[in-house]
């Protein structure tokens, strides 16, 4: 529906690389691409691609062996229509093409070297009301289908859902879909719910529940399985410079476990794993330029594969300061501690401009960042980012091409931007 647009983020396993044309026509608009661009991949000794490699790291033989050995050309339409205010149809297809087959789709067809999907939307948009649907198809011929809407009949009220049935036999590689714990759109299903009230000023409620299931087994559970997750969000404004949010987050994830019979034989059973986050966020704007924000969070976890219940906790301190219009600053100092990687915690951290970071934080010890903003002149901005990250009673962190000798990791990030 937007068009063509440019891609901004630094991930450049998603991006295209090419050229597209858009010829807008009588009630419709006709959008033409095409991408030629080199892929990182492992690949076996036949020639045949057993996984994308997306990590961006290239310091061993062979992870330099993966750079750049695989070549996707990609030629594909797009057509949009508006025939009535508020209603759009679109339509989509491609097809790419691959100098090496992949594995994945040799289960469509016998090369395994090209892969050609299409897809139909239709949505509907109004004041109040906002529905889409869309239904996409590869050489399988199995059908996704993903739908949904938002409605806010009264600005104090918000209600969204979504429904999705995604085939096992469904294979895109550009494909983001949205699921219970895959990241390709595909051999789920499931219904999504969430609800917003903001029956005063200062305060306003938001929740949602997602009720997921696999019908068959996936790489990680043995088993048809299923899962859910309940989410509730209370954000205060307990004053003009003080506001408090208090979440809490229980999450049940299928999960394997080795158990023996009556016959004392290994079999393999589906049990539950269940996860509760909560947290509490206090921020304080001392001034229209600076930001304090505090925040603790508690993780317990109860697996099927261990005996005990673990718990960890996050505690951190931010600090944001709007130095001038031109240069923006901020720092933040947590401390840690999990019984192990189990119950770890994360923490959402901004990176470079247009980037951000999700750091995983296990064991016990201390992480500090501090990051930066500054525009030289009208098109150039310069920003960078130092963290370090201490743990304590180790000697190594990571393990096999990301080991570090001693307790310490540090990184630091610098990144011009020149708009045109």
């Amino acid at each position: 529906g937007e068009g063509l647009r440019p891609y901004l983020a630094t991930d450049g396993n998603i991006v295209f690389r090419g050229a597209a044309v858009e010829c807008p026509i009588p009630d419709a608009r006709l959008t033409v691409f095409y991408s030629s661009k080199m892929r990182n991949a492992s690949i076996d000794s036949l020639g045949l691609v057993t996984s994308m490699y997306n990590s961006g790291l290239f310091r061993t033989e062979d992870e330099i062996r993966k750079k750049n050995s695989l070549q996707e050309q990609l030629l594909g339409i797009s057509l949009s229509s508006v025939p009535y205010d508020g209603l759009m149809l679109g339509l989509t297809s491609y097809t790419s093409r691959f100098d090496h087959p992949i594995s994945s789709l040799r289960e469509h067809e016998e090369e395994g070297g090209h892969q050609t999907l299409g897809s139909v939307n239709v949505s509907y948009t109004n004041r109040s009301v906002d529905l889409f649907v869309e239904v996409a198809t590869d050489q399988s011929k199995t059908a996704n289908l993903v739908g949904g809407g938002m409605l806010q009949p009264v600005p104090a009220f918000e209600l969204a859902f979504q429904v999705r049935q995604f085939s096992p036999k469904f294979f895109s590689l550009h494909g983001v879909g949205f699921g219970g714990g895959i990241d390709l759109p595909r051999d789920e299903s499931g219904l999504y719910a969430a609800v917003r009230i903001q029956p005063f000023d200062w305060v306003r409620w938001t929740m949602y529940y997602d009720q997921y299931r696999f019908p068959a087994p996936t790489p990680s559970i043995h088993l048809p399985s299923e899962g859910n997750d309940f989410f509730i969000l209370a954000e205060l404004k307990v004053s003009s410079r003080f506001n408090l949010d208090v979440q809490a987050r229980i999450r049940h994830v299928p999960s394997n476990t080795v158990e023996a019979d009556s016959l004392s034989r290994p079999i393999s059973v589906l049990r539950g794993r269940l996860q509760q986050n909560y947290r509490t966020t206090l921020e304080f704007h001392s001034s229209s330029r600076i930001t304090l924000r505090s925040r603790f969070e508690l993780v317990e976890v109860e697996n099927p594969l261990s005996a005990e219940r673990e718990s960890g906790i996050l505690l951190y301190q931010e600090l944001q300061s709007r130095v001038s219009d031109l240069a923006f600053i901020e720092g933040r100092i947590s401390m840690f501690e999990t019984k192990s990687y189990d119950s770890r915690v994360y923490e959402f951290e901004p990176d470079v401009r247009g980037s951000f970071a999700d750091p995983v934080l296990s064991g016990r010890g201390l992480r500090w960042y501090i990051t930066g903003r500054l525009k030289i002149f009208r098109q150039l901005w310069i920003s960078s980012k130092y963290s370090s990250t201490v743990l304590l009673d180790v000697k190594n962190i990571g393990t096999g091409s990301n080991q570090i000798s001693g307790n310490v990791e540090t990184r630091l990030s610098v990144q011009a931007d020149l708009d045109f």
